[in-house]
């Protein structure tokens, strides 16, 4: 069952899925070089095309496409009408705005304590995402005054 991905937005609901062995198809420049290679090194099957698919027609032609190499396959796809592909800086505006972004679970300045990893039992504040892939990894002002990048997976509330 393979996954077509047209921003980063439906990048982040195949992750939330998490349904192993699901191929993503992307459209072109929807994740940087290094993004796909995250998620390769990851163990996801990932083909991007070589065009950008922002129009319904590009949608068909996408689906057509990846029918071939899944010919007895449904094709998943994102909801088209959804607002294009967030940059990095839309993403980190959006954070501090309190979005609600999809795959990351504290809001800017939640307190919390890192629960593992090199700053493990330290606590503090968080200030930014820097990224989503392959799970979010924020920046935390630590109480002793030091920023720490921490994956999400590492951070738990500090009151909980």
């Amino acid at each position: 069952m393979p996954f077509l991905a047209t921003s980063r937005l439906g990048v982040e609901s195949y992750l939330t899925i998490g349904a192993p062995g699901v191929a993503l198809w992307l459209s072109a420049q929807v994740l940087s070089a290094d993004e796909v290679a995250i998620l390769r090194g990851c163990g996801k099957d990932v083909t991007v095309f070589t065009y950008e698919i922002a129009s319904p027609e590009a949608v068909s032609r996408a689906i057509a496409t990846i029918k071939q190499h899944y010919p007895n396959e449904t094709v998943w796809s994102e909801q088209t009408d959804l607002p294009r592909s967030l940059s990095s800086a839309d993403i980190a505006q959006a954070f501090l705005n309190r979005e609600p972004i999809v795959s990351v679970k504290f809001f800017h300045n939640a307190y919390v304590r890192v629960a593992d990893g090199e700053h493990q039992g330290e606590c503090g504040s968080l200030v930014t995402v820097l990224s989503l892939l392959p799970e979010p990894t924020y920046v935390v002002e630590l109480e002793s005054g030091h920023d720490a990048n921490v994956l999400q997976s590492a951070v738990e509330r500090a009151d909980a």
